[in-house]
């Protein structure tokens, strides 16, 4: 076991490192759930809530893909600053910037121009009673927050690039000035105060705006003042050699492609949570909603483990201290699985604050209070197995995420859930053109009713309903959900011992 606790020295540089990154995710963290909050107790009800759920998974998902590329581009920044290769450091933030650039303007315009088909999407044949107020809400959030892109994709490339050369402190500055101006311009702009107008969730969406344009503003100032080592002329930044371009694109595309994946999931799993809750309403996704908020919140505990893999092992591996490099990712190791059983008990802990801030009825908050207590289960598994793909990526070997995230995902997640979904669950509102299938399919359909009220009636399920106010088949598919977490710790703890991640990239570009 000594093996995994580190020196001194480890510690210090990983506290240098993380700290401003924990800082700047606890503060971002706060501010979404104090989004909710403001959202929550205006309206009164969940339904606004789940607007900026179907909103926010939308925007989370491109911006995923952008980081995805943006994190791969950090592990080239991170070894080429440990050769001091300035000439190619300069020249991979130019391809960073690129790409970022290029998502985010396709982002801005499928969320702008095609808001209604996405809101339609996630919604289908809805039986919420408030759909229709539901789908405005959505509309309206979607179609503002999507100009934010237009600003974050020249953030992303930036802040990924200050992290690798240790210029941590930026990052959060610009992300104490972005908080500060999202808590106001909420306060302002969604309740009137002042002589600002009361716009409610569409106050919310602008002030995203303006937290999006302070934060540019931030990270651009310094960029031009510090001249970080990745600063540089326009034709030192985008005139590079193809076959550099090349080998960033087919290390990166892999991160890219695994991350469109995951997002798929997620997009996916949104949709199934849309249908299978209590009465075709929308609380358990708010519910589902606030859990990740404070899911968040709590993984604040191992935040900027990414960037120290970058730093405490990329870097080493850069300057060809394999062994070093191999020692640091085992101390990290051993930090995560420490802090990810801590994180437990402190997500526990959250439980009772829950009714405090949150308007729900008193059965919704018990579909909230399981949901969070099956994250918790799952957070020290989720925790070890985002460690090893950082750690695994720094030199690297970008098939982690592949192998760790959507082997799972979509070998084992996606299929079960669709089974549930499709054929166990008769209270699940889907696409009119399988609706008219099954309603034309008598035998299928007296199938489907069949298993579903097997499955709705059994104890178990009654016993989750009696737990969470009625809602104990959006519990159980939930359960299943985090119960595959478990698995992707497995397989993260054979890649692991067993794949030769340790590479020093700089050498061969």
């Amino acid at each position: 076991m000594r093996k995994f606790f580190g020196t001194r020295s480890f510690y210090k540089e990983l506290l240098i490192v993380t700290m401003p990154i924990a800082i700047q995710q606890f503060i971002s963290s706060f501010v979404n759930i104090l989004d909710m909050i403001m959202i929550n107790q205006y309206y009164g009800s969940a339904t606004a809530t789940s607007a900026i759920a179907i909103a926010s998974r939308y925007y989370n998902s491109f911006n995923m893909l952008m980081l995805s590329f943006a994190v791969g581009i950090a592990i080239y920044i991170a070894q080429f600053h440990g050769a001091k290769n300035k000439e190619r450091l300069r020249q991979v933030f130019g391809i960073s910037l690129l790409f970022c650039i290029s998502i985010s303007i396709i982002a801005f315009l499928f969320g702008f121009f095609a808001t209604d088909s996405i809101l339609n999407f996630f919604l289908g044949m809805s039986h919420d009673p408030d759909r229709d107020l539901l789908f405005q809400y959505g509309s309206t959030y979607l179609r503002i927050i999507s100009i934010a892109f237009l600003m974050h994709g020249i953030t992303n490339a930036l802040v990924f690039a200050f992290r690798p050369v240790k210029m941590t402190r930026i990052p959060l500055y610009s992300a104490i000035g972005a908080t500060i101006a999202n808590a106001l311009f909420n306060f302002l702009l969604i309740y009137g105060i002042w002589f600002f107008p009361e716009l409610g969730i569409k106050g919310a969406a602008i002030a995203t705006i303006i937290t999006r344009s302070v934060e540019l503003a931030i990270v651009m100032g310094y960029y031009l003042i510090k001249k970080p080592p990745f600063h540089g002329s326009f034709k030192e930044i985008f005139v590079m050699p193809w076959h550099l371009v090349k080998e960033v694109i087919s290390k990166c595309k892999t991160l890219f492609f695994s991350q469109m994946l995951t997002e798929s999931v997620f997009i996916f799993m949104l949709f199934v949570f849309f249908r299978v809750d209590r009465g075709g309403t929308s609380t358990g996704v708010a519910g589902i909603m606030i859990s990740q908020q404070i899911t968040d919140l709590v993984m604040v505990f191992v935040a900027g483990m990414g960037t120290a893999a970058s730093v405490l092992i990329g870097s080493r591996l850069g300057e060809n201290k394999i062994q070093e490099a191999r020692d640091n990712a085992r101390y990290q190791i051993g930090y995560v699985t420490i802090f990810g059983i801590l994180a437990f008990f402190f997500m526990i802990s959250l439980i009772p604050f829950v009714p405090m801030l949150f308007q729900f009825a008193p059965e919704d908050t018990y579909l909230i209070r399981m949901i969070i207590i099956l994250q918790a289960f799952a957070l020290p598994f989720s925790i070890f197995s985002m460690n090893v793909i950082f750690i695994l990526r720094s030199g690297g070997y970008t098939k982690a995420a592949v192998y760790i995230n959507n082997l799972i995902y979509i070998g084992f997640k996606v299929p079960i859930i669709a089974i549930l979904l499709f054929f166990l669950n008769t209270r699940f509102a889907i696409f009119g053109s399988f609706e008219s299938i099954n309603n034309n399919l008598n035998f299928i359909q007296r199938y489907l009713h069949f298993t579903g009220s097997r499955i709705q009636s059994s104890n178990f399920i009654r016993r989750l309903d009696d737990m969470s106010g009625g809602a104990g088949f959006i519990v159980f598919v939930f359960m299943v959900d985090r119960s595959l977490e478990m698995l992707r710790f497995l397989i993260s703890v054979k890649l692991y011992r067993s794949a030769k991640w340790y590479h020093n990239l700089a050498m061969t570009l």
